[in-house]
């Protein structure tokens, strides 16, 4: 079943509180529609607070299409992907777009957090109360312009990535597409972003001890150092 889903396409301007978004957790419901004005706004009770939305605007996901950024706050810089993400992919499809453009090789587990929502790796998930990320899609869930998600990778090293909806497209054909991008992403296993710092200082210093001993290591590693928009799709064409 999915989180949540806006019904608001058959919902007349005038009508009284319907149900508007469905996310069923000891059969109580988040969302719901107090009332929509003559001029398309819905005021919506979330969580007990009311809160005021365009009914379009807030139909993001229900389209052909999600158009995200995707942020790695790295303390001295922030590595970003701009993508758009077919409507009809699972948040599984999601991870292996996220694990694609940043070059992460996708051995540890990964979970998103959606206004106190988790959705969470299928392979760890023996929680009560969770969502499976192989049984949510993107289409199936509906969040305002410029919402926010978080996506955590590898638990012990806690890599945070912010996801920012600016958009989608009504109509959509294909695959995930790079649309812009910027800072380079750590390698896989290299712990912390301050050990990634360190890491980087190292790797610039050839007189520095444990120099040659990182690049060493690096040869075991599948990583590219810098941003590479052009490999990016290539890898991105390549999932399935």
């Amino acid at each position: 079943m999915p989180i949540w889903k806006l019904t608001h396409r058959n919902i007349p301007l005038n009508s009284l509180p319907q149900i508007l978004a469905l996310r069923r957790r000891k059969e109580q419901f988040l969302y719901m529609l107090l009332s929509v004005s003559e001029h398309g706004y819905a005021k919506i009770n979330v969580r007990g607070k009311r809160q005021y939305y365009d009914v379009e605007e807030y139909a993001v996901m229900e389209k052909g299409a999600i158009d995200l950024t995707v942020t790695l706050d790295l303390e001295r810089y922030k590595a970003w992907r701009r993508v758009v993400v077919p409507g009809e992919a699972t948040f599984v499809q999601l991870h292996k777009i996220i694990q694609c453009v940043f070059s992460w090789q996708d051995r540890h587990p990964y979970q998103f957090d959606i206004n106190g929502i988790s959705i969470v790796d299928p392979h760890i998930a023996d929680v009560d109360g969770v969502f499976l990320a192989s049984e949510q899609r993107l289409k199936d869930v509906s969040l305002p312009w410029q919402a926010q998600m978080l996506y955590t990778y590898d638990f012990r090293s806690k890599w945070i990535h912010l996801l920012n909806v600016n958009g989608a497209l009504k109509e959509y054909e294909g695959g995930p597409k790079l649309i812009a991008g910027e800072g380079d992403a750590p390698p896989e296993d290299i712990g912390s972003t301050e050990e990634y710092l360190d890491f980087l200082d190292i790797i610039d210093d050839p007189r520095h001890p444990q120099h040659k001993f990182y690049l060493h290591w690096l040869e075991k590693q599948i990583w590219r150092r810098l941003y590479d928009a052009a490999y990016i799709q290539h890898e991105l064409d390549q999932l399935k």
